[in-house]
């Protein structure tokens, strides 16, 4: 169920991807808790929800605070409205793909979907992932 937020709400995501962080391990729920506590008590957001997804595969959902009056509760199935912050983990993304040699930045769109798929080209030219990524 998707629950539109009126109120700002951080959202912190936490991901292990690399291989040489296999044996890292991120702190104690409570520590996560405490920090993300002390940061709504001091009004620096009015909820937050964190989520830890350890190299071991594990997941954990912490939350603390609000989503706004009249909203559900925060929890692991709070639906956010995160904006324009999505285009920076879009970018890493990207750029991750791109330094595996998964793709190149300079690929057009069009070369990476399925088939079927048209992507417009804009004056003439095949768009590209710089392109997006700069939002040219």
């Amino acid at each position: 169920m998707r629950r539109k937020l009126s109120m700002l709400i951080t959202v912190l995501a936490v991901v292990v991807m690399a291989a040489p962080l296999a044996a890292q391990h991120f702190p104690a729920d409570s520590e996560i808790q405490e920090l993300i506590r002390t940061r709504v008590d001091e009004g620096r957001a009015t909820g937050i929800v964190v989520g830890v997804l350890e190299a071991d595969g594990t997941r954990r959902i912490l939350a603390y605070g609000e989503a706004g009056l009249g909203a559900l509760p925060l929890d692991a199935e709070s639906v956010f409205e995160i904006g324009s912050i999505s285009k920076v983990f879009t970018s890493i993304l990207l750029a991750d793909m791109a330094a595996d040699g998964l793709l190149s930045i300079e690929d057009p769109v069009q070369d990476h979907v399925p088939a079927g798929v048209t992507i417009p080209s804009r004056p003439g030219q095949a768009i590209r992932f710089l392109d997006i990524a700069t939002h040219r």
